[in-house]
């Protein structure tokens, strides 16, 4: 039970005889339904300074094949328009240089829309999280370091965001705190992950906190727009001081205010929870959404106004538009040639409810636990309290079902054209890697022209094995440039985005092109990793597909500029650093030791001596180790794995950039995996990659990283460099965005501008640097 309201929930009865059974990825049909195609769900058409209003409700969608059942899941949307909820989330569109002010709302409720109009009713009850085991119990993992509501702590402090230290299930409401993923913003509005709040409710227990301790709001929309002030502030905490009331009247309220400046380049960032500890919860069950922004004249920072034979440049468009319906329309689906694409990898119950892992067990012996049973036990091995191994956490999530915009294994009908191609990996650890194959093997390239912050410096054309820089106005290729492996396609980790241009012109009516993906079904290492294996190619191996119409032929022809053609103006160059930090990465693994002698589908895990197993000599983990518990961030990567220091969320804020300052962080990874790191506040420079053992030069940036990025690849046992710029003072985080890995410590926050001035004084150690 939790808390002491009037209605108390309890555990559902634990009855193994109904529970549900998990669907076969293999039974799912492929390329039978059509790709949702993301519509807008706000713009402020090049005007600026408007307000939107964005809730987060649970929906029913048609998620699997017609036939199959619809799914449970959450979805954003514009509560004045019901019929908006969708997953993933239309986009949003705003403005270059113009202000965009959004009423966040969280409306996890029984009935929203009754809710609204009988605000006393058991409409307004809160719903428990949607991903549950097969018994109907939520999987929230107590033992993380989390929002926690019910102010239960492990020290025995009553106070939210600490770490419950409890194996008991949680049948709370639920936080939400949304993250515009890239966004240059004041940290007030970046959605830290102690910035949460709960949904107006009726029913949450009385000693619940219905806001995180970090939580900020702006003012209610006035006369349309949000009441941003003209005053001027002196610092971060003053500013604090003034939107207090603001904030105050939000509590428990279910919403919160963020203003976005959008004074960035034109790019395609993206909308998403960032709830402490829940993070991977909640954006499994309701993905994000685009934020595009563009410029009001409809050009591109960076994209010169001439290609390189004298003709007006143009990249594929149009792009849906505010008011249209670009799937039930048929004029407007056959004109559209700029289309995001949100990939996700899910799994499904039968009767196509989601499903995702409720015990440790499932994920590292799936012999020993199918899954289905929060925090299942094993006669041979002591899980939390009683050993360092939660029975519900896992390092990792990888699931066997391919969703693009909300669809399993879609199909598109094309034009034999150009398109345009948002691409953006929403999953939470898979790393994907892109190619697209034509019927009968040959492979049709990726003409990458802009990744997370914008337009690269060149188009670059990728196919498998080879990433080649064009010299524009030169179709002729004397020779490609290899990537860093035979393997590689087009890689893409978690969170990252790329701008791609497909060219389909030079195909006939009918032809069929499978984008597939060639990243493994487990954590990524490398491709020259002796665990490397490609994914499962009847299932996560396989993408979407497109089908070549002829009747989508656009009359007037392709009014796009060839990508051999295009000019994409230089990019200046970030200043050289007046400060290089010294970071790392590592983790932790287990002290219990286990052996595996599974056969035949039968578990036969057991634990054994850890003075059996050999030792690595960089980290000193023991190869018979149950496994991960834990990924951090830390310091001093230069001292190596075993004397790097590794910080927790709860530790003093130690990482303060000065104001304007330029800075090159080198992130050492210790770690066996690759990890995506992103860095809140702004943007940043790849430098290169390193050899951590000697320091030799591994490569620059990928020819597709050369542009601004916010998400990096770091791959293991290397030295990462990237070079930032810190204009916007206040609080921020930087974390991994394997998004287990960040629910479990693999994030830490950092302050722009001084303690006690532009952050909270109590956050810092004497040793703040």
């Amino acid at each position: 039970m939790e808390g002491n309201s009037n209605l108390m929930f309890l555990r559902p009865a634990d009855n193994r005889a109904v529970s549900l059974l998990r669907l076969d990825a293999e039974q799912i049909p492929k390329f039978v339904t059509d790709l949702h195609l993301l519509g807008v769900m706000h713009s402020d058409e090049g005007r600026g300074d408007k307000s939107f209003e964005i809730s987060l409700r649970q929906i029913q969608q048609q998620v699997l094949p017609k036939g199959f059942p619809r799914t449970t899941l959450w979805a954003y949307g514009d509560p004045n328009q019901p019929k908006s909820f969708h997953h993933p989330a239309q986009t949003i569109e705003v403005t270059q240089g113009r202000k965009t002010n959004v009423i966040w709302r969280n409306e996890l409720v029984k009935d929203p829309e009754k809710c609204r109009v009988y605000p006393n009713s058991d409409a307004c009850n809160y719903l428990l999280h949607v991903l549950q085991d097969s018994s109907g119990v939520p999987i929230v993992d107590q033992n993380l370091h989390w929002a926690a509501p019910h102010q239960k702590c492990k020290d025995g402090e009553r106070r939210t965001d600490c770490q419950t230290g409890s194996n008991e299930p949680y049948f709370g409401p639920i936080p939400t705190s949304v993250h515009v993923h890239g966004a240059h913003t004041e940290s007030r509005d970046d959605g830290y992950p102690e910035s949460w709040f709960l949904p107006k409710s009726n029913n949450i227990p009385t000693d619940y906190a219905t806001t995180g301790s970090y939580f900020r709001s702006r003012f209610l929309p006035t006369n349309g727009t949000a009441d941003s002030s003209t005053n001027t502030f002196s610092s971060v905490l003053e500013e604090d001081r003034f939107y207090q009331p603001a904030a105050d009247s939000a509590s428990g309220e279910g919403y919160a205010v963020f203003r976005f400046t959008n004074d960035q380049r034109t790019t395609s960032l993206w909308y998403h929870d960032h709830a402490l500890g829940i993070t991977r919860l909640n954006v499994y069950a309701a993905s994000g959404g685009f934020w595009l922004i563009r410029d009001y004249q409809g050009r591109e920072t960076f994209l010169a106004t001439i290609d390189a034979k004298g003709n007006e440049q143009r990249l594929p468009s149009p792009p849906p538009k505010f008011g249209e319906d670009p799937n039930r329309d048929p004029e407007v689906k056959g004109k559209v040639r700029e289309i995001g694409l949100v990939i996700q990898d899910v799994s499904f119950y039968k009767n196509g409810r989601l499903f995702y892992p409720a015990s440790r067990l499932s994920m590292d012996y799936p012999q020993c636990s199918k899954g289905t049973t929060f925090g299942e036990a094993h006669q041979n091995i002591t899980f939390a309290p009683n050993s360092d191994v939660f029975p519900v956490w896992s390092p990792e999530a990888f699931f066997d079902t391919i969703v693009v915009n909300g669809k399993t294994w879609p199909k598109l009908e094309v034009a034999p054209e150009r398109y345009r191609f948002r691409l953006l990996n929403a999953c939470d650890s898979r790393v994907l890697n892109l190619a697209l194959i034509i019927d009968g093997g040959d492979e049709l390239p990726f003409f990458v022209v802009g990744s997370d912050q914008g337009l690269l410096p060149r188009v670059v054309l990728v196919r498998t094995g080879f990433a080649t820089k064009l010299e524009p106005g030169n179709p002729e290729i004397k020779e490609e440039r290899q990537s860093t492996s035979n393997k590689q396609a087009l890689l893409v980790t978690p969170a990252e985005r790329y701008d791609v241009i497909v060219d389909f012109s030079n195909l006939s009516h009918g032809t069929k092109i499978t984008l597939i993906n060639t990243g493994p079904d487990s954590a990524f290492q490398s491709f020259e990793s002796p665990e490397y294996e490609p994914s499962n190619d009847e299932t996560t191996g396989q993408v979407m597909q497109f089908v070549i119409g002829e009747s989508l032929r656009n009359l007037s022809g392709d009014q796009s500029t060839s990508p051999y053609d295009l000019i994409l103006e230089p990019q200046p160059k970030l200043d050289k650093p007046e400060v290089i930090r010294d970071l790392a990465l590592k983790e932790h693994v287990s002290n219990l030791c286990v052996q595996d002698a599974s056969a035949n589908g039968s578990c036969g895990l057991q634990l054994i001596d850890c003075a059996s197993g050999e030792v690595d000599a960089d980290t000193f983990d023991n190869e018979l180790s149950f496994g991960n518990i834990a990924s951090f961030l830390g310091y001093d990567g230069s001292k190596g794995a075993r004397n790097a220091i590794t910080r927790r969320w709860m530790d003093p804020v130690e990482l303060r950039p000065l104001v304007n300052s330029t800075e090159e962080w080198e992130l050492w990874n210790w770690t066996p995996d690759a990890h995506p790191i992103h860095v809140h506040s702004g943007s940043f420079e790849i430098i290169g990659r390193y050899n951590i053992h000697n320091g030799e030069q591994i490569s620059g940036p990928m020819p597709w990283e050369e542009g601004h990025k916010d998400t990096v690849a770091v791959p293991p046992k290397t030295i990462t460099k990237i070079r930032m710029k810190f204009n916007i003072r206040g609080l921020f985080v930087w974390h991994c965005h394997v998004l287990s890995h960040e629910d479990n410590e693999m994030m830490l926050p950092f302050c722009v501008g001084d303690p006690g001035i532009d952050c909270p004084k109590t956050l810092f150690s004497a040793k703040a640097n």
